[in-house]
């Protein structure tokens, strides 16, 4: 009776042992799971990641053009500006009111060259009234000289007549001349004064510091309320 249940032992011991061998047999070879996607067109990025130095192709220092306190800031470091936009305001008050009142004296000198001028109304009336003159003198010298010829009036009225012509003859041509130099200067006076307040316009103008360039702002070496100088 002991053998038999020894040999059923190993029977048992064995058929575990095969059952153990067969399973893993079946793990071992069991088909791997694989999950599937659809296929789909997309971007495929290859990124390299190194430390290193990034340079600007083009570097542009910004200066003020006008000398005084810096009013305002209108970009920080390492914001991205684009061409022609502020950067900082100058405090300029001294050429503003300067403005002012060239554009109030530009506005004097345009009316007084202008047509409504009253010194060139006065002037062109001083002529106008000579021209008059000059004409009824050169009508009583032509009777006078026909009146001296028939012996109706005396050499001393004929010659007070032709002093009469000659000197209105020349302060006609003085008044003209007079009125042509005084629209040339007032011409002239307009002239100069608009160039000033373009210049002072330009001035002006120049209080705000704009980029030159579209691009990012590297650094910053000003702060609101210092005095900047020219080119700095």
């Amino acid at each position: 009776m002991a053998a038999p249940r020894h040999l059923r032992r190993w029977l048992i011991i064995a058929g575990v042992g095969v059952a153990a061998v067969g399973a893993g047999l079946w793990w071992w070879q069991r088909p791997a799971t694989v999950t599937t996607e659809p296929v789909r067109r997309g971007r495929v990025i290859e990124a390299v990641y190194a430390t290193g130095t990034v340079e600007p192709i083009h570097r542009v220092v910004v200066k003020a053009r006008v000398s005084d306190h810096v009013e305002a800031i209108l970009a920080e470091e390492g914001d991205a500006v684009t061409a022609g936009q502020v950067l900082a305001r100058i405090h300029n008050p001294l050429r503003a009111y300067a403005l002012t009142q060239g554009k109030t004296q530009l506005t004097r000198a345009e009316r007084q060259a202008g047509a409504s001028s009253p010194q060139l109304a006065a002037l062109t009336a001083q002529a106008r009234a000579l021209e008059a003159q000059l004409e009824f003198a050169r009508l009583e010298l032509g009777r006078t000289e026909r009146l001296r010829a028939s012996g109706a009036v005396t050499q001393q009225a004929l010659d007070a007549a032709r002093l009469s012509a000659v000197t209105l003859e020349a302060q006609t041509e003085a008044a003209k001349q007079g009125l042509r130099s005084a629209r040339l200067e007032l011409a002239a006076a307009r002239d100069q004064l608009a160039t000033q307040v373009d210049s002072l316009a330009s001035e002006v103008d120049e209080r705000e510091v704009a980029s030159p360039i579209t691009g990012q702002v590297l650094r910053r070496d000003v702060e609101p309320g210092e005095v900047v100088a020219v080119n700095q």
